[in-house]
């Protein structure tokens, strides 16, 4: 990669966090309920805001680290994932949707 498209896409990653940071924030402020009492089901709608959010961030920060690889900055070492506490994730924030509609 060149200097001017890692220049691009640290001015991308930092454009992107900022949003970011301010939707999980502002989740966080409704959860503890700055604007009033938040009931159960608002609550399980604002973590799925937090865990996406946060997800986004996650997958920006990935996305950089390659990019510091491939420009030989850092080196990267790989880690085992539990691939069913991953798909119990997916399931988790699908489940709603999917009982809306009666899939199983």
């Amino acid at each position: 990669m060149t200097a001017l498209t890692l220049d691009f896409l640290a001015g991308l990653a930092h454009e992107l966090r900022t949003p970011l940071g301010a939707i999980g924030g502002y989740a966080e402020l409704l959860e503890l309920g700055v604007h009033g009492p938040v009931n159960n089901r608002q609550s399980d709608g604002l973590r799925r805001i937090r865990a996406n959010q946060q997800l986004m961030v996650a997958l920006i920060d990935a996305f950089m680290a390659y990019a510091d690889t491939v420009a030989g900055d850092v080196e990267r070492s790989r880690e085992p994932n539990c691939a069913s506490a991953v798909l119990a994730d997916v399931i988790d924030e699908m489940r709603e949707g999917m009982q809306r509609r009666a899939i199983t």
